[in-house]
């Protein structure tokens, strides 16, 4: 096994142990803030002779240097100023919808570049001559650091694209069945809902941000907010359409069915729009393969006999 492939090995690990004490340590602050709320509650309900819990000497160091993993994920969010919400919305569209994603995602876009510069530097260093290569293998080892902060948001992004596409390709059908749900008397919550179970296993993650909204729009009626908390998951012009029409049809009194047959309409002009766009792009890809692919076999089979013949011309006359 080669030496880079055992320095990516090595680093991997390193960056894996580093997040999993991180998790690990998230977990246990939020365990501890779960008993000390509860020992508070107890307390404001004047509740006679609180047992207290005997203090652990064993593993109180460990805790401390966990608290400092977790506490360190929470301060690179909190530095990050004004880039922390506009990463917030990028999680959440990417599906990592999780009140700690940002946190996370903080400690791994720092820690793990960091980690991984610095021992590729280590394992470099050591293992070259004294004073040979060290521009080169400094250049490596910064390589290396540079190629995973990139790598986590190229993993990020794909997920994003991944999901944005499946959401994109079952708005139809969402669509559609909106209009049928409206048409047979469903107010638009409940039609919310049924659509969502009907989605379900056809476009889990467009069913599961339904299903989210609807949720919303029970706990805090507030509809304007609960659409641009779906928008922000699904940043697609699409859904911003939709959540605007609904909106609207509030707002003015329409029906809910005559504003989801109109935009109906329309997004089936935009779908015809974009394949007639797809299909006047097709000369130009195709020229490519034209020319690399099916050109140089029309060549060899209309030349290649003129070509062998003049070969054999010469070796006769020879």
């Amino acid at each position: 096994m080669s030496d880079p492939v055992i320095l990516f090995i090595l680093a991997g690990g390193l960056g894996v142990a580093l997040m999993a004490t991180a998790a690990y340590g998230m977990f246990m602050t939020q365990k501890a803030a779960a008993q000390r709320a509860t020992r508070i509650a107890r307390a404001t309900l004047a509740v006679p002779q609180i047992v207290q819990d005997p203090p652990r000497q064993r593993g109180k160091n460990s805790k401390r240097l966990l608290s400092l993993f977790a506490g360190l994920g929470e301060r690179l969010s909190i530095m990050g100023g004004a880039d922390a919400q506009r990463t917030a919305d990028l999680l959440a569209s990417a599906g990592f919808t999780n009140r700690d994603s940002v946190v996370i995602y903080a400690f791994v876009k720092t820690i793990l570049p960091t980690s991984l510069t610095v021992f590729a530097a280590i394992w470099l260093l050591a293992r070259a001559p004294a004073m040979a290569n060290i521009p080169y293998q400094i250049a490596v080892a910064a390589g290396l650091g540079l190629l995973s902060a990139r790598g986590i948001d190229l993993f990020v992004s794909y997920h994003r694209n991944r999901r944005l596409q499946a959401a994109r390709r079952g708005f139809p059908d969402m669509l559609e069945l909106f209009v049928i749900a409206s048409e047979a008397g469903l107010a638009m919550q409940p039609a919310l809902v049924r659509i969502a179970t009907e989605l379900r296993d056809l476009h889990p993650d467009l069913a599961n941000e339904l299903i989210r909204t609807t949720n919303e729009l029970r706990l805090s009626n507030d509809r304007k907010s609960a659409f641009e908390g779906l928008t922000k998951r699904l940043p697609l012009i699409e859904i911003g359409h939709f959540t605007q029409t609904l909106l609207q049809a509030e707002r003015h009194g329409t029906p809910f069915s005559t504003a989801m047959r109109v935009l109906m309409r329309d997004q089936r002009a935009d779908r015809l729009f974009r394949i007639e766009e797809k299909a006047a792009r097709l000369p130009v890809l195709m020229t490519i393969p034209l020319i690399f692919l099916i050109m140089p076999a029309v060549f060899v089979v209309l030349i290649g006999p003129a070509v062998l013949s003049v070969l054999d011309n010469i070796i006769r006359g020879m």
